[in-house]
């Protein structure tokens, strides 16, 4: 991927995203190294990534499922693995190209993920993003955990969505 699409090598890569945390640090800016395709790249790859944008001093990264390939016990592991490498704040990001995006936000909570990433209606490019309303009640009614959400606007939030989105 990085020599056929980006035309840089990984160490390039690496440098580049090095350089921007610094930059970006030194400019008073809050850094979540955000990781796109991180499902499909190496664990060496993705722990260079995190424990370098944890010493330029950024405070999160997040694991991107760009394609929606990843499968559940695989974002747990994932997430599990940043975890014990770093102290950084741990986020998640997935596609639903196959339909997976909620099961595997839920499965990074699984993990000890700090932050899901979803949206209303599952809107999103491509194929959406992992839904909130459906995250949302499974963490509040499968897993007993309170998110702070109220639950009863979630049918107006999403009518509204897509009166907005058309979706």
């Amino acid at each position: 991927f990085q020599r056929h699409v980006l035309k840089r090598s990984q160490e390039e890569l690496l440098d580049e995203m090095l350089g921007a945390v610094r930059a970006a640090r030194e400019a008073g800016a809050e850094v979540n190294l955000f990781m796109p395709e991180s499902t499909r790249a190496s664990l060496e790859h993705i722990r260079m990534a995190v424990e370098g944008a944890e010493k330029e001093g950024a405070s999160a990264v997040t694991v991107v499922d760009s394609q929606g390939v990843a499968r559940p016990a695989a974002i747990t592991y994932l997430v599990r693995q940043i975890k014990s490498w770093t102290r950084l704040g741990v986020e998640v990001h997935c596609h639903n190209d196959f339909g997976l995006a909620v099961v595997n936000v839920l499965a990074a909570y699984e993990g000890g993920a700090d932050a899901l990433h979803c949206a209303v209606n599952a809107v999103g490019y491509r194929a959406g993003n992992a839904a909130l309303e459906e995250v949302a009640m499974a963490l509040e009614v499968l897993y007993g955990v309170k998110t702070g959400l109220r639950l009863d606007q979630l049918p107006e939030l999403s009518r509204l969505v897509e009166e907005i989105t058309g979706l």
